[in-house]
C-alpha cells in the first residue's frame, strides 16, 4: 500500500486557502447586511430612531352633528375635560391613585373597578376616573405628569340629544367600543372615543366619525415633551339631515306614551322619505353617551317592554287583515271580477276545522269590494283556496313583504312571508290548505313589521311604483328625485286597473258608513285617508269559548289580547303620505289604532310639506 506524503508547505497553503475563503465570505456577509441596513432598510430603522426621538398623540375628529328636515338639531356635541387612567401604563397602582386622589376625589366606587379592571384583560381600554372634571384641576393635573404616569387629561366632546327619548330610535345613541370594536380602527383607542351603536349613529358610523389627525412631539431622554414638531388637523365628521320632522315625531310619541308597546311611521309615498317613526317605550340616549351606570343599565335591560327596540323595523307581527290588501291584488291581477260574490256565514269548514270570519252571525252575500270594506274573512278564505300559496306570495313581495327594504338603517328584519318550501325546511313538516286559509287573512306563519305596512300602502297609492324607505336625505338631496317628471323608483308590475280598485276599496273602509274604519275618519274631503284595520290575534279560542261567546279583550290578561293595526294613506283625492300604526294588545284596529293614524295623518297633511316638487300623476304613468 503507498501513502501520499504531504508537504509542511502544501498543508499550510491548503489551510491558508480555507481559512482565507472563509474570512472573505464573513465579510462579504457583513458587507451585504450593513449595505441592505443602511439602503433597504435605512427608512425602517430611521422611523425607529424618530420614534425614540419623538411621541405621536392621536386627534380625534369632531363628531357630525345630525339635524331633522327643518334644520332642528337632533344630535350634537358639548366639549369637556375628563379624566382617563391608562392602567397599561400605571407602574405603582396605590401610589397613582394617592397622588390623584389628592388632587381630585375618586369615589371609592371608582377605585375599586379600577383595581379590579387591573387585573383582568382590559387593562389596554383607557378607565374613564372622573367626568367632566374643573380646570383647576386639569392644571394641577398636567403640572404633575411625570409622577402620574398613566394619568390623561381629555377633552373629549359628548354627545347630546336634545329631544331625548322622542328621537332615540332613529337617531340611535354612542358609546365606548366594545373589546371586538375597539380593534378595527386606532381611534377606538382614544380615551373617551365613542362609535354609533344604534340607529342613525350606527348606520352613518364612517361618515359621522370623520378623520383623526396627530401631533408629533419632540422628547428627551427622559420620554419629557420638548416641543412640537408637526401637527396634522383632525377632519370634522360629516353633518346628515334627516327626513325626520321633529314636530310630528314629538307629537306622535306623546300620544303613543300612553301605550305600554306601540309603534308608529309616517312615509312620503313617492320619496320613501321617512316623516315620523315612534317606537313605546324609549329611552334617553344621553344616558349612553355619558355613559350609563349600572342602575340604570338594569332598569332599560329589565323592562318588560323592550325599549331598546326599534319595533317600527325590528318587530315583526302577523299583520292581521291589513294583509288583505295584497290578496286583493292577486285575485285581480288573476282575472277575478269585482262582483266576484261568495257567501259567509260566520264560518266555514275544512277537513275536520272550523275557519270562523271574525263577524260571528256572518256578513251574508259579500263581493269584492265589500270583502275589503268590511274585512270578510270567510270571503278571503274561498278566494285564497282558488289563488294558492304560491300566488299569495307573489304579490306580497311585490308590495314589500318578505323582504328588507334597503332601509339606511341597521336592524331591519324581513319579516316573513311562508311558502310550501320554507315550511318544509324550517319545520319539517308538509304545507297545509289551514296554512293558506290563515295567511290569507294574516295569521298563521306570515309576519311583517309596521314599516312594511306603510310600504305597501305607499306602493298601492303612488301608482305602482317600488318605493323604498329612507331616514336620511340623499347626497344631492338639493336636486329634485323628479327633475324629469318620473319616478326613480321601478314599476311593480301590478296594473294601474288593480291597483285604482284596491284604492277605491280602501277608501270605502274608512270614508263608507259601513267601513271597518268609518268611526276614524278625517271629516274634511280635501283630507281624507283611505286605509285598512287589522286585529290580529295572539291567542288560540277554543271551541268551548266560541259556543259559550268569545271573551272580550278588556276582559283577558293584557298579554292575550288582540294586537290592533292600521295602515293607510292620505289624502284620498291625491295621495301623498302613508302611515302605520300598531298597538301591542291594544284590541280592535278600528277601535285602538286608528284613531291615532288618523291623527297622525290630520296633522302631517296641515304642517308638513313635501320635500320635492310632486310628479304629476299622467308622468308618473309613463
Amino acid at each position: 500500500m503507498q501513502y501520499q506524503k504531504f508537504s509542511h508547505e502544501e498543508v499550510f497553503s491548503r489551510r491558508a486557502i480555507l481559512i482565507g475563503g472563509a474570512q472573505i465570505f464573513l465579510l462579504t456577509s457583513l458587507l451585504g447586511r450593513l449595505g441592505w441596513l443602511q439602503i433597504v432598510e435605512t427608512s425602517h430603522y430611521q422611523k425607529l430612531s424618530e420614534r425614540n426621538r419623538t411621541q405621536v398623540d392621536l386627534l380625534a375628529p369632531t363628531r357630525g352633528r345630525i339635524f331633522d328636515r327643518n334644520g332642528s338639531e337632533l344630535a350634537r356635541n358639548l366639549s369637556k375635560y375628563n379624566l382617563y387612567v391608562m392602567l397599561d401604563q400605571v407602574t405603582d397602582f396605590d401610589t397613582m391613585i394617592k397622588r390623584l386622589t389628592a388632587i381630585t376625589p375618586l369615589k371609592q366606587k371608582t377605585i375599586d373597578e379600577m383595581r379590579e379592571r387591573a387585573q383582568t384583560t382590559k387593562r389596554f381600554v383607557p378607565f374613564k376616573a372622573q367626568h367632566d372634571i374643573s380646570w383647576a384641576e386639569v392644571t394641577k393635573i398636567e403640572a404633575k405628569t411625570t409622577s402620574l404616569r398613566g394619568v390623561k387629561i381629555n377633552l373629549g366632546e359628548q354627545r347630546i340629544y336634545p329631544l331625548r327619548d322622542s328621537m332615540a330610535h332613529i337617531v340611535g345613541y354612542v358609546a365606548r367600543p366594545s373589546e371586538r370594536e375597539i380593534k378595527k380602527h386606532p381611534l377606538y383607542y382614544l380615551p373617551g372615543f365613542m362609535v354609533g351603536k344604534s340607529g342613525v349613529e350606527k348606520g352613518y358610523e364612517e361618515s359621522l366619525r370623520g378623520f383623526g389627525g396627530e401631533t408629533r412631539y419632540e422628547v428627551n431622554a427622559k420620554g419629557q415633551r420638548v416641543s412640537e414638531v408637526a401637527r396634522i388637523a383632525p377632519q370634522h365628521g360629516r353633518e346628515l339631515w334627516l327626513s325626520i320632522d321633529a314636530k310630528l315625531q314629538n307629537m306622535i310619541a306623546k300620544k303613543l306614551s300612553v301605550e305600554k308597546r306601540a309603534a308608529a311611521v309616517v312615509m312620503d309615498i313617492h320619496t320613501g322619505e321617512i316623516i315620523a317613526a315612534v317606537s313605546v317605550p324609549s329611552f334617553d340616549p344621553n344616558l349612553f353617551a355619558q355613559g350609563i351606570d349600572e342602575a340604570s343599565w338594569q332598569q332599560i335591560k329589565k323592562n318588560p317592554h323592550y325599549p331598546l327596540t326599534n319595533k317600527v323595523i325590528s318587530g315583526a307581527y302577523a299583520p292581521g287583515s291589513v294583509f288583505k290588501t295584497a290578496v286583493m291584488l292577486a285575485a285581480l291581477e288573476k282575472g277575478f271580477p269585482l262582483n266576484t260574490k261568495h257567501t259567509c256565514h260566520g264560518r266555514i269548514k275544512h277537513g275536520n276545522r272550523w275557519f270562523h270570519c271574525w263577524r260571528r252571525g256572518g256578513h251574508g252575500s259579500v263581493d269584492m269590494l265589500k270583502a275589503l270594506r268590511e274585512s270578510c274573512d270567510v270571503w278571503f278564505y274561498k278566494v285564497a283556496l282558488a289563488l294558492g300559496i304560491s300566488t299569495i306570495n307573489k304579490y306580497a313581495q311585490l308590495l314589500g313583504y318578505g323582504r328588507e327594504l334597503n332601509l339606511d338603517l341597521p336592524d331591519e328584519r324581513a319579516g316573513l312571508i311562508p311558502s310550501k318550501a320554507w315550511k318544509l325546511r324550517k319545520i319539517g313538516r308538509p304545507w297545509l290548505i289551514s296554512d293558506t286559509l290563515l295567511s290569507a287573512i294574516g295569521q298563521g306563519y306570515v309576519l311583517a313589521t309596521p314599516l312594511q305596512l306603510s310600504v305597501q300602502m305607499a306602493r298601492v297609492a303612488n301608482g305602482g311604483f317600488a318605493v323604498e324607505p329612507r331616514a336620511v336625505f340623499l347626497p344631492d338631496s338639493k336636486k329634485r328625485l323628479f327633475a324629469d317628471g318620473k319616478s326613480p323608483f321601478r314599476k311593480l308590475g301590478a296594473s294601474e286597473s288593480s291597483l285604482s280598485v284596491i284604492r277605491a276599496a280602501l277608501d270605502e273602509v274608512v270614508n263608507h258608513p259601513s267601513g271597518t274604519a268609518y268611526k276614524a275618519r278625517i271629516h274634511a274631503p280635501a283630507r281624507a285617508m283611505a286605509g285598512k284595520t287589522g286585529t290580529s290575534q295572539v291567542r288560540r279560542i277554543s271551541s268551548k269559548e266560541r259556543q259559550q261567546g268569545i271573551l272580550k279583550n278588556s276582559r283577558l290578561p293584557w298579554l292575550k289580547r288582540d294586537h290592533a293595526l292600521f295602515a293607510g294613506f292620505a289624502p284620498v283625492a291625491d295621495p301623498q303620505w302613508a302611515v302605520a300604526v300598531i298597538i301591542e294588545h291594544g284590541g280592535s284596529g278600528s277601535s285602538a289604532a286608528a284613531p291615532y293614524a288618523r291623527d297622525f295623518l290630520d296633522f302631517t297633511q296641515k304642517n308638513i310639506k313635501p320635500s320635492y316638487e310632486r310628479p304629476k300623476s299622467n308622468d308618473l304613468q309613463a
